[in-house]
């Protein structure tokens, strides 16, 4: 009994405490928002609002430096600055209108939930640099966020042909995060077509050996073909990402009846165009080869 009554008693003593301390604490504080929203400079914060309710990620025309360079150590190899000014919230509207048409209406919005970085920092100007003058860029990816650039007077007066590469890049960047963060796969049955054991030739088309016959597709814009350079079987993830990352650039940048004639004239090629492309239907419910199709010059 004295052992019982010890016991209460201490029980007793340490709900006393437990009390005055949260009355000398007070209540206790709910966790906040990273970003306060609507930002409050712009006719068009609601449609930012909307995109958080929707997507669970924050478009942001006002931000820290410190927001802007906040990222993982897979970019830390980076020698160089990126600079910028803040986005002008007079043109968010005519912003989220460009995304709307290069990015949000190829995807259906099941896939954008997980696909959409957190943090999309939306910039008048961003530039790149290393040594000398700086250079302007489209788009920064980094780790669960982007920074897009162009929210300014300037997407008023964009030509066909700029948004066109403004479209190609933030694709290919969106690609290369989405495959880094494993929110897009790539089948094994894609790597099994073509043999990476030994270079290709990218000059002689009547060769079995040549780049496109061996399933190969090359740099659509500066014509690299890096298949050419296959030496060391030990490189061999090296050359799978190579091989992926040209293969859905030329996805992304051709339209189908670019590709029509190499497509029928290489089965190799034909055979990993089709397992890819049938891939991202039936895993992720979109068209790639429709962002491809797409031209606005």
């Amino acid at each position: 009994m004295n052992k019982i009554a010890i016991a209460g008693l201490v029980l007793m003593c340490v709900c006393a405490s437990s009390c005055a301390k949260d009355d000398e604490l007070g209540e206790v504080q709910s966790l906040t928002t990273d970003y306060i929203l609507p930002q409050g400079k712009s006719a068009d914060d609601d449609r930012v609002v909307k995109l958080f309710q929707k997507y669970g990620s924050y478009f942001l025309y006002d931000f820290t430096e410190r927001d802007f360079e906040w990222t993982f150590v897979n970019n830390s190899t980076l020698r160089g600055t990126y600079l910028y000014t803040l986005g002008d919230p007079n043109y968010l509207g005519d912003m989220l209108d460009m995304l709307e048409d290069i990015w949000f209406k190829f995807y259906p919005d099941e896939f954008l939930k997980k696909a959409i970085p957190y943090r999309v920092f939306l910039t008048s100007t961003l530039e790149w640099t290393v040594w000398g003058d700086p250079d302007p860029e489209y788009c920064r990816a980094g780790n669960n966020q982007i920074a897009i650039s162009y929210c300014s007077d300037t997407l008023r007066k964009m030509s066909g042909d700029t948004k066109q590469e403004f479209m190609e890049r933030l694709q290919n960047q969106l690609w290369s995060s989405w495959q880094n963060l494993g929110i897009v796969t790539i089948p094994d049955a894609f790597y099994e077509v073509s043999d990476y054991s030994f270079a290709a030739d990218p000059y002689d088309s009547s060769s079995p050996n040549y780049v496109r016959a061996r399933g190969f597709f090359g740099d659509n814009k500066y014509g690299y073909e890096w298949s050419e350079y296959i030496s060391d079987w030990s490189i061999l993830e090296y050359l799978k990402s190579d091989d992926v990352t040209y293969f859905i650039q030329n996805m992304l940048q051709r339209t189908a009846d670019d590709l029509r004639e190499e497509l029928n004239t290489y089965p190799l090629l034909k055979k990993k165009y089709d397992i890819l492309r049938n891939h991202f239907k039936e895993s992720y419910g979109f068209d790639i080869q429709e962002i491809g199709n797409t031209k606005y010059n």
